[in-house]
């Protein structure tokens, strides 16, 4: 990407002189020096936490659904969508009896906002629920996807304002992992560069404000293949034979 950036500033600089290149040049420097902005010990805390998650092969377990959402698991069979019940049904997720040894199996859990912040009924914290077992707790900081302009029905994720504000919050809240969800429609003429190029630097930014307030980023894909593309290969596939 910056290697496009440089070749399209030169390709400026052509016609408007050393104006191009040199904004250009500040540009790309000034995201140079951001991506090593890290401390030592911030780079130290990073990969300690990052290698908690996954050592010894450990899973993560994804508990973000948000309130629309769970609302249609608790409608399923006859619950109310409130505080209280959505409450219960994640206590009862991170309080498994200890000799299940589900933090053998899980390294990390991602939350939902609302219950970062929440207190079981024993009055201990919800991190601390998961803490207790050995689990990384985590949080979802994406605001969602919304359509991307000059594409056929393609998006990109939205969350970047003020996401600096919230990981901070997070991190006090004993969060330390987040995860960030970006939706890649793969069919005829898709992913398109516009696509590709703006959940990349959307994907860097997140990474970059997570990393400098102490949370490790991680990205939730999903890969959207059109009903065009599988006909598609299914009839490139029958032409071999």
């Amino acid at each position: 990407w910056y290697q496009r950036r440089v070749r399209e500033a030169v390709v400026s600089t052509q016609s408007t002189g050393s104006s191009g290149i040199n904004a250009e040049y500040g540009y790309i420097t000034n995201n140079l020096r951001m991506a090593v902005a890290l401390s030592q010990e911030q780079k130290k805390e990073l990969r300690q936490i990052a290698q908690s998650i996954v050592e010894n092969g450990k899973g993560i377990l994804a508990a973000d659904e948000s309130t629309g959402t769970i609302g249609k698991r608790l409608g399923g069979i006859g619950v109310d969508n409130n505080e209280g019940n959505r409450r219960a049904y994640r206590e009862l997720l991170f309080t498994l009896p200890k000799d299940s040894k589900i933090g053998s199996c899980l390294g990390g859990c991602i939350l939902f906002e609302e219950t970062l912040f929440q207190t079981s009924s024993n009055g201990s914290s919800m991190v601390k629920l998961l803490q207790d077992q050995g689990i990384v707790p985590g949080i979802k900081v994406d605001k969602g996807v919304v359509i991307l302009p000059g594409t056929n029905g393609e998006t990109v994720t939205q969350g970047l304002d003020g996401l600096a504000d919230r990981c901070r919050k997070y991190k006090a809240g004993g969060a330390q992992f987040a995860k960030w969800r970006a939706v890649i429609k793969i069919g005829e003429n898709m992913p398109s560069e516009l696509c590709i190029q703006e959940n990349a630097v959307t994907l860097a930014r997140y990474a970059t404000i997570c990393q400098m307030e102490g949370l490790v980023p991680l990205w939730s894909r999903r890969c959207s293949v059109t009903v065009h593309t599988l006909w598609l290969n299914a009839r490139l596939s029958l032409r071999k034979y």
